[in-house]
């Protein structure tokens, strides 16, 4: 089995140990898409690399201090998962990079590998579920931020950005609709929909 294949594997046994439903079961698959999409478009870039850092970056999700930020508890359990595997120690560092950067938050993307990933990684909380599950549990405020924080990243590739933009206006003009409608609930453990 190769690596990549072998970091899916890792990370959706954490998924199906976890109380997630939805979002990452979605999410995972959708930065892939982006991810191959942008790759395409930038053939100097390491695929291999990408692809693990699409599956690495949010494995932590549902562990460890909620108080750390995921990205720093996901870099380390990429890095305990790759040197267990005894990958490339040359590319180790461009994968750990990936996976600590994705948010553009402590320390932004610097290497084409990194940024293809917070781009897709931003490209796909537009194109997936996400910002519909923050609507339906009435993180209007949340939302809001967190579009503009995707939307400024999708820009690592002005390509992607233009491609996105109306898809962005789509969201700002669907939260605002939604958010009149008054359906907010409460999140429900995964039990509640009959998932076990």
């Amino acid at each position: 089995m190769n690596i990549v294949k072998k970091a899916k594997k890792y990370c959706l046994s954490i998924i199906d140990e976890s109380d997630d439903i939805f979002s990452l079961v979605t999410h995972l698959p959708e930065a892939e898409k982006w991810a191959e999409k942008i790759c395409d478009l930038r053939p100097e870039a390491d695929r291999e690399v990408v692809l693990l850092t699409v599956w690495l970056h949010d494995v932590s999700h549902y562990v460890g201090d909620r108080d750390t930020d995921h990205a720093v508890r996901s870099e380390k359990m990429a890095k305990e998962f790759l040197e267990k595997n005894q990958y490339d120690p040359k590319k180790l560092p461009m994968v750990l990079h990936g996976v600590r950067s994705h948010r553009n938050r402590d320390v932004a993307p610097e290497t084409i590998e990194a940024k293809i990933f917070a781009c897709a990684d931003s490209a796909s909380h537009m194109t997936d579920i996400a910002y519909l599950l923050m609507m339906q549990t009435g993180r209007f405020e949340y939302l809001a931020g967190k579009l503009e924080r995707d939307f400024r990243d999708v820009n690592f590739f002005p390509e992607i950005h233009k491609m996105l933009s109306p898809v962005y206006r789509s969201w700002k003009e669907l939260a605002k609709n939604y958010k009149a409608l008054h359906l907010i609930e409460k999140v429900k453990p995964k039990s509640e929909f009959g998932f076990n």
